[in-house]
């Protein structure tokens, strides 16, 4: 990179180059269009001469052109997420009411089925506690049935007992 003297120097040059172009353009050589250039290029002037790097870039043009097409591709990938963002936005904002109605409406469905199972469970409490005469044949399959049960209970307690004398037997 060259030298910050040889740098401001060539910015001077830059400047001098558009000032000439600017009166060559007018053919006017007049001191109010001077003043006018002198008002506009002079903070470009103050800019450039804190900004080196800039000015090595308009010296150089080719360097120039590969940091525009870098900046244009990071300028066009950051317009993309932004249009991107914003169609993610609408679209939930137009979603959104749908989406109320549609949390309403499970809602709503939800308590009715509660509500709806509630009153059934009522009625099926309210039946067992004045329970309808029940016929004879399931009363005695019931009872037998019972009876069986009891019956395996005795026989698996005897079971056990009988493990238990065999363990206390090998312990002593």
């Amino acid at each position: 990179m060259a030298s910050p003297t040889l740098q401001s120097r060539q910015g001077a040059e830059v400047l001098a180059a558009i000032r000439g172009r600017s009166e060559m353009g007018l053919g006017w050589n007049g001191s109010i269009i001077n003043g006018v250039v002198d008002a506009l290029l002079s903070p470009v002037q103050d800019w450039l001469s804190q900004h080196p790097r800039i000015v090595w870039l308009l010296v150089n043009p080719g360097w120039l052109l590969v940091a525009l097409v870098i900046a244009l591709f990071l300028l066009s990938g950051l317009l993309r997420a932004m249009s991107s963002l914003t169609e993610k936005l609408w679209l939930g904002l137009l979603k959104l009411p749908i989406r109320l109605v549609q949390w309403i409406w499970q809602g709503s469905l939800f308590l009715l089925r509660r509500s709806a199972a509630g009153t059934q469970s009522n009625l099926a409490q309210s039946s067992l506690m004045r329970p309808s005469e029940p016929s004879p044949d399931r009363l005695t399959e019931v009872l037998d049935r019972l009876e069986m049960l009891r019956r395996e209970q005795d026989e698996l307690i005897q079971e056990m007992k009988s493990l238990l004398d065999d363990g206390r037997q090998k312990q002593s």
